[in-house]
């Protein structure tokens, strides 16, 4: 795969190996999110490598009510505040 491989809107890296966004092929285009600004992606890979973006409001609302339910339950979690306790026991 060649291209970005960065959130749009924060920078955090996606790519883990040859996983991008916990994907290991890519269709024609796939909805992903962030995990650290739970921003919701369009990946998309072409012959000239991936692509990836932000997806529109009109987008988001024509995914299946599924697939808009998990984002926002991603969402919900990547925005929920870390616990103080999980931080302390990380650091020791």
């Amino acid at each position: 795969m060649v291209g970005e491989t960065c959130c749009p809107k924060c920078g955090a890296e996606l790519a883990e190996g040859r996983v991008v966004a916990g994907r290991k092929e890519l269709g024609r285009e796939n909805v992903s999110i962030c995990r650290d600004c739970a921003e919701v992606l369009i990946l998309s890979e072409s012959a000239t490598g991936l692509a990836i973006r932000a997806a529109t409001v009109s987008e988001y609302f024509g995914l299946p009510e599924e697939s808009q339910t998990l984002l926002r339950v991603a969402f919900e979690l990547i925005k929920r505040p870390r616990r103080q306790s999980r931080m302390v026991r990380q650091l020791n």
